[in-house]
């Protein structure tokens, strides 16, 4: 019998998580606009731009594979909720600095570090969380809708804080930003399931042993499992390759091309826009193409997109390099959109349920290793060059390098 989104729809809990996650997707898209936007503001500094995402990962890469570890046998519905109800706290926090005028780019810093370091925590619980709402036949189902929903949620969101930053300002994205979360936090409260890997009354000094001996276990489980380890690496390769976009996308903005709030909002969204369609065309493009292929064509993409970028200040029509922007992102938004449900999918596929909240934890780690350090490379030669430059360089880099990952065996395995 053919599994459809139909099927994972009428589960109870996955619907509830579903749609709690949709509304912290929905506050967090809208904030994320507004944080970019009151960031570059503040600083007027690509290096200082670029420090801030890179800082931002270090909790996922440092603490998350300790994580992941240490809530193998807790409940991941109080981790999530536990998570989502101090980063309303925080946010509520950076509002209220905001409004009186008294918020400073280090105290930003540290505020938004904290909030990475909650979601060191929330990622893997998230993970496994979202697999006990499903049956294992339906993992890929589940996943691809998941990513789908929260992508149109992102779409609304960025489609939105244009329209709210010059509207009522960069307190309306914040605002919204922690609603999410509190919202967020009370709908996962009301799931009732039976946890996988959950234990009652645990001593907390067994439960430290327990939890270095389960993240050594994680890490030799990786290490073992070639195929994993390779789509970790794939995906760190991935997420560098979006550290330019990421580190001085509101300098790229207004800075290159002279831009508004409304266009960033309108490149948000036509990258979301196009996740929304790769996440749902995924299950029916993996009939056709092999993950591997899939995978070549994502990373000379993402290197076409770099060298987009960097050409696009120098078209003098107006009109064209809008088209040339939100087009191009849109087609970047489809294959993100793909290699997040492959990702996600493949390595859920790969894992055994009882390693799944360690291994996922070292899995975004790895997944983000690079990030930082590329951050801070690029932030420094923002110093003494251009930013576009950086993109044209990206891109050349990475359709050459996915190009000669395609000989590597195990990416037959993915």
């Amino acid at each position: 019998m053919k599994i459809g989104y139909r099927d994972v729809w009428k589960l109870k809990a996955y619907r509830w998580n579903l749609i709690a996650g949709m509304i912290g997707r929905l506050g967090d898209s809208i904030d994320m606009i507004g944080f970019s936007w009151m960031m570059y503001g503040l600083t007027k500094s690509t290096l200082y731009t670029a420090i801030v995402f890179g800082v931002n990962m270090l909790p996922t890469i440092i603490l998350q594979p300790f994580a992941g570890a240490m809530i193998e046998r807790i409940s991941k519905k109080k981790i999530i909720v536990l998570c989502d109800s101090a980063r309303f706290v925080l946010t509520t926090f950076v509002l209220f600095l905001y409004m009186c005028d008294m918020l400073n780019p280090v105290f930003l810093l540290f505020v938004t570090f904290l909030n990475n370091l909650f979601e060191a925590f929330r990622m893997p619980a998230g993970t496994c969380f979202l697999a006990d709402t499903l049956p294992q036949d339906m993992y890929e189902q589940g996943v691809s809708l998941n990513q789908s929903t929260s992508r149109t949620c992102e779409l609304i969101g960025t489609g939105l804080a244009g329209v709210i930053i010059a509207g009522v300002g960069v307190k309306g994205t914040l605002f919204c930003d922690l609603l999410a979360f509190l919202i967020c936090a009370l709908m996962i409260s009301r799931i009732h399931l039976t946890e996988s890997n959950v234990a009652d009354n645990v001593p907390i000094k067994q439960h430290i042993k327990s939890t270095m001996i389960q993240m050594k276990e994680g890490l030799h489980y990786m290490m073992r499992k070639r195929v994993v380890l390779i789509i970790a690496i794939t995906a760190s390769l991935l997420n560098v390759g979006l550290v330019p976009l990421n580190s001085f996308e509101a300098a790229y903005v207004q800075g290159a091309l002279n831009g508004s709030a409304i266009l960033l909002s309108g490149l948000s969204v036509s990258i979301s826009c196009g996740g929304i369609i790769g996440a749902f065309l995924y299950p029916y493009l993996h009939e056709k193409i092999s993950n591997k292929w899939m995978l070549l064509s994502i990373g000379v993409i993402l290197g076409g997109y770099n060298i987009i970028l960097a050409a696009l200040p120098y078209v003098e029509n107006r009109m064209w390099i809008w088209i040339g922007l939100l087009g191009s992102s849109l087609l970047l938004g489809i294959t993100l959109g793909c290699g997040n449900v492959l990702a996600s999918s493949s390595f859920m596929m790969h894992v055994e349920k009882e390693y799944l909240a360690r291994a996922s934890a070292i899995f975004s780690a790895v997944a983000c290793a690079l990030m930082p350090v590329v951050s801070f490379v690029v932030g420094a030669i923002s110093k003494i060059t251009d930013i576009l430059p950086i993109f044209f360089v990206f891109g050349i880099i990475f359709i050459l390098l996915f190009i000669y990952m395609f000989r590597i065996k195990e990416m037959d395995e993915i």
